[in-house]
């Protein structure tokens, strides 16, 4: 068969005649073609069986399609069960910590003379970028205070964290006694919330049936005195004085 043929043989002429037909098998459209075509162009939205597609796309969603069921994994609150990272500075408020470190499977180790005396020391002597101030170690975890030794040495709290936990690890000569990862802190805002969480760790152990008074719980101590940093809040900041 011809690939090249005439007008007259593909039923030509007429008002057709003015698409001549073009060599190597290609071919004008038919009229019915080209009124679809027109078709088209007048309504993008609409199947040449004439259903609209917007309507079509409203069917579907009646039937959503089958979900796939929750990962656990990714149903992590950022802040509870894993630690918020870094500190927000600001020159309106002083920059307290009130901190949180559980021990690792929650261990109940961390209420113990030698780790109490362990941790006072590198506070104290070796990890001095914060500054530790009251403290108290409850059997599974331990809170405390700390601001930052100078703000012009960087404050990065989750390093600090990492170094002293490390240090912990070597001297101690337990293997099993590990904490967790990271490190839950809240910054303390005003008067009102230091004097809350100062309480909370008082009475903690009496909280939790270990102690029937705050005092008489023995594994809470200070290593630095924050009472400069704690009477802070009751002055007025920099941007106010102006």
């Amino acid at each position: 068969m011809r690939c090249a043929a005439s007008q007259t043989e593909l039923g030509g002429g007429g008002a057709d005649a003015r698409y001549p037909i073009a060599s190597g098998c290609q071919s004008r459209p038919t009229a019915s073609a080209r009124r679809q075509m027109g078709r088209d162009a007048a309504h993008p939205y609409r199947f040449k069986d004439g259903r609209c597609k917007q309507r079509l796309c409203s069917d579907l969603s009646a039937h959503p399609p089958i979900s796939m069921p929750p990962n656990p994994r990714d149903e992590v609150e950022i802040g509870r069960t894993t630690p918020a990272k870094g500190v927000v500075l600001s020159s309106e408020m002083p920059l307290i910590l009130f901190c949180t470190i559980c021990a690792d499977q929650r261990g109940s180790w961390v209420a113990r003379r030698e780790v109490m005396e362990l941790l006072h020391d590198i506070w104290s002597n070796e990890a001095t970028a914060w500054l530790v101030g009251p403290y108290v170690l409850m059997p599974d975890h331990l809170h405390f205070l700390c601001v930052p030794k100078d703000l012009r040495q960087g404050i990065d709290i989750e390093k600090w964290t990492a170094f002293w936990k490390q240090r912990f690890s070597r001297r101690i000569g337990q293997p099993e006694w590990r904490w967790q990862r990271g490190i839950f802190h809240h910054r303390l805002r005003n008067d009102a919330q230091l004097q809350e969480k100062l309480e909370y760790m008082q009475e903690n152990p009496v909280v939790k049936n270990l102690a029937d008074k705050s005092n008489s719980w023995p594994w809470r101590g200070e290593v630095h005195d924050l009472h400069m940093a704690m009477n802070s809040f009751h002055q007025p900041s920099p941007s106010k004085q102006r």
